[in-house]
């Protein structure tokens, strides 16, 4: 169930962004730009809901756990990213490059047995993660 409500929610903000890229928008956000800007905001909040479960790793969580819950966050992740395409904002930019450096230092421990050596460092870079998305969200004046 939790799949298919990250899936809708990635086909509403591609088709807002579709939308707004054609010039329409939703008749209350104002313009194209309004269009994006409210598809960037919720790509962000749903970003941002489900990374809670990476930031709550710890030295018992198992490797199955940690890999469904990216996943689900890869997949929010790059309709951010496709949404950050048409209106290049620097905070989004700054959040994936985060998320970017997150990635990367858990494939780099993905070898690993246990997930426990490396839980002190994928929390520290979760946490810049949210820190990231929390600035994107002010900056963006997302509700």
């Amino acid at each position: 169930m939790r799949v298919y409500r990250v899936m809708l929610l990635v086909m509403m903000t591609t088709a807002l962004l579709v939308l707004a890229a054609c010039g329409g928008a939703a008749p209350s956000l104002g313009g194209a730009e309004g269009g994006a800007q409210a598809a960037l905001c919720q790509s962000v909040a749903a970003v941002r809901a489900a990374t809670v479960q990476l930031s709550d790793i710890n030295a018992t969580t198992s490797w199955n756990d940690v890999k469904a819950a990216k996943a689900q966050v890869d997949t929010l992740v790059e309709a951010l990213r496709a949404a950050n395409g048409i209106l290049q904002r620097p905070a989004i930019n700054d959040m994936l490059t985060q998320y970017d450096s997150f990635s990367a230092q858990l494939n780099a421990v993905s070898t690993q047995e246990a997930l426990a050596p490396a839980v002190e460092g994928l929390r520290q870079n979760m946490t810049a993660v949210n820190t990231a998305l929390d600035q994107a969200k002010t900056t963006l004046g997302c509700p």
